[in-house]
């Protein structure tokens, strides 16, 4: 098996048909996989509909299936974010040297998901303990509205 073209190839489309002829790792079951999608962030991982087993291709670099071509992230200029809006947190309020104080970071927020919408609107700066928290709302946001568009759908 060439896993190393398996993994260049495999994305949450062709999933099925990339591994139609591979066996399972742990039960040698061929092309018997089914998809979940995990709570917390949203990948979507591989499960042997034989034997239960959740990601069983990890040991060959298969763990989450990207959504497609690969973009590539441009890096956030937090510096430039801070000084258009403001060397504070826009969701606690806390200055940018009260939070050096306890240790925290800043970094630029993006107001709507990157991974759905890129750059196309704006960033705000946020400390590192708010950004995580507004990023696990925006996620349960979207899991709101992708229940609503498959009841919709059905």
């Amino acid at each position: 098996m060439d896993f190393e073209k398996i993994v260049a190839e495999i994305t949450r489309e062709n999933w099925a048909e990339v591994l139609s002829s591979v066996p399972c790792s742990s039960c040698d079951t061929i092309g018997e996989y089914a998809t979940f999608i995990h709570p917390n962030n949203n990948g979507v991982g591989l499960t042997c509909a034989a034997c239960g087993r959740n990601h069983p291709f990890i040991g060959y670099g298969i763990h989450w299936l990207r959504g497609g071509e690969k973009r590539r992230r441009p890096p956030n200029n937090t510096a430039a974010v801070i000084a258009e809006y403001g060397a504070y947190c826009y969701f606690c309020g806390a200055a940018q040297t009260e939070l050096w104080g306890w240790g925290i970071g800043m970094s630029a927020f993006h107001t709507r998901p990157w991974a759905t919408c890129g750059d196309a609107f704006r960033q705000i700066p946020a400390c590192n303990e708010c950004h995580e928290t507004a990023t696990a709302l925006q996620r349960a946001r979207q899991r709101r509205r992708d229940a609503d568009a498959r009841r919709n759908a059905a």
